[in-house]
């Protein structure tokens, strides 16, 4: 089974602990063997670092090269991104230049390819997280809540046609 990673950028590597949580009960409740990650400073590089050293399997989904040029990344930043990114089993680059969009294409394109999805969301209505989340409803969901503390299971949502 595959999955992909979302998540907030302010997920530093002091909530490592809490994101090893929410793997390991990712990896309980799903037979995982692959995992997209958007390669996002924050929640995606914590997470597949703690993947790695569990022995997953972490394809990288990288938007644009280099990635560097979607935000602002610090040299420590940058430093934890090369170990991660050269850890990773199998890298895609989605497009050669930086545009308007191409984060959310990313993740259209991990969510495609997943059956779950592996979220660190604190249930704000706006970012690409938020986005992420929105477009991966037909997906079960393992969520931790960086505010409340709390890993949750969210089934995926059944769309159902009415014909009469």
């Amino acid at each position: 089974m595959q999955a992909f990673l979302t998540g907030h950028r302010n997920i530093d590597r002091t909530r490592k602990r809490d994101i090893k949580r929410l793997i390991e009960a990712a990896l309980y409740q799903y037979d995982i063997d692959r995992v997209y990650c958007g390669m996002a400073r924050g929640f995606d590089l914590v997470a597949a670092d703690v993947l790695q050293n569990l022995g997953i399997k972490v394809f990288a989904v990288l938007p644009c090269r280099p990635q560097f040029q979607c935000y602002k990344w610090t040299k420590d930043d940058k430093d934890y991104y090369n170990k991660v990114l050269n850890l990773c089993t199998n890298k895609v680059v989605l497009t050669d230049k930086y545009y308007d969009g191409c984060l959310n294409q990313r993740n259209l394109w991990m969510i495609a390819r997943s059956q779950v999805c592996i979220s660190c969301y604190d249930g704000r209505k706006s970012g690409g997280t938020y986005h992420a989340i929105n477009h991966s409803r037909h997906l079960d969901r393992i969520n931790f809540d960086p505010v409340l503390k709390q890993i949750s299971l969210i089934e995926r949502a059944y769309v159902q046609l009415n014909l009469f």
